[in-house]
Order: C-alpha cells, then structure tokens, then sequence
C-alpha cells in the first residue's frame, strides 16, 4: 500500500485518521493526525507505506486502507439436486429476471443480500 491523499485510512487499533499531507519528504514523508480514544486529535507521521513512525504497540498506529463497501441485492433460483441438497441456478439483478430465467424444477426465488468491502475474497 502507498498512502495517498485520495485513499480513506485508519490505523491497525481502530482509530480514525485525518490524512494532511503526504509529500513533506524524508523517510516520514505523510502527515495527518489520529482521534484518540479520548476525542482528542493527536499528530503522527507515518512511511509511505503506511508504518507510523514511533513504532509503538505492535503497529496499532500504522495505516490500513479503508476499501469501499459494496452493498447490493440480487435474486437466485433454487433447485433440488438430490434429496436434502439444492443448487443455486445464478444469480440476477431483478427477480423479475431470475422468473424469465427460471427452469420447470425450480422450487424457489430467493433475494440474497450482499455487503463486503470492495476485493474482499480476491
């Protein structure tokens, strides 16, 4: 990872992070400040690769990209395989859509839901 200064960050803790500049050079080149547990704002630097610079607590300081999350809904056609076994047979944007799809055997439409973070599984 490169910090830049379109990329959304916390730290490895958990605490949100404000991202100022990330071109002040020498081996501590990004600057922004944390939100305590307290509230409080407090100043870090950090690598361009996201390491902050004291080091401390097993990198809870350190930077990780907050990836977009993807939320949609879509609709599968369920069908028997065996006794007690069923596949889904695909997934569609509209249930209207899986409907048209539809083969003879199906035995049910079911909406599924998803929600992860953008290359999650990749």
């Amino acid at each position: 990872m490169i910090v830049t200064m379109e990329g959304k960050y916390k730290t490895k803790g958990g605490y949100e992070v404000v991202i100022d500049a990330v071109d002040r050079g020498g081996e501590w080149p990004v600057h922004g400040a944390i939100s305590d547990y307290s509230g409080d704002w407090v100043q870090r630097c950090w690598a361009s690769n996201g390491r902050e610079s004291t080091g401390v607590r097993n990198g809870m300081f350190d930077l990780v990209e907050i990836k977009p999350r993807i939320k949609a809904t879509g609709w599968a056609n369920l069908y028997p395989v065996r006794r007690g076994s069923h596949i889904i047979g695909g997934l569609f944007s509209t249930k209207d859509w899986a409907n048209e799809e539809a083969a003879d055997n199906r035995i049910a439409c079911i909406p599924i839901s998803i929600d992860c973070e953008e290359g999650e599984g990749l």
